[in-house]
């Protein structure tokens, strides 16, 4: 039985900031397109080692980086998709309307 290749570095640093709620990190990888959702050798996700290491901040990152990544993997990367998608021509004051 051939044995587990080791985690790509990036991949490796992404388990290891959450651990350590390193956010700013997890951004920088998450831009880098590090998967958000992928599981170490034990199976934990960069989401669960921040829970368990009681890191919420950081866990909330990881879940903003999701959906950016989602967003991303949708097609909608910037200002402009995004203003088309709602409808609106200036972001800023369709938010301060909602608020």
């Amino acid at each position: 039985m051939k044995a587990k290749s080791p985690a790509p570095l990036m991949q490796q640093k992404l388990w290891e900031a959450a651990a350590k709620g390193d956010s700013a990190m997890i951004r920088i990888l998450a831009l880098g397109g590090v998967d958000i959702d992928a599981p170490n050798e034990e199976g934990f996700t960069a989401f669960s080692l921040a829970t368990r290491n009681n890191h919420a901040d950081t866990a909330m990152t990881i879940l903003a980086a999701r959906e950016m990544q989602f967003m991303r993997n949708i097609g909608i990367e910037s200002t402009e998709t995004i203003k088309t998608a709602v409808g609106v021509n200036d972001l800023d004051s369709a938010a301060k309307k909602t608020a």
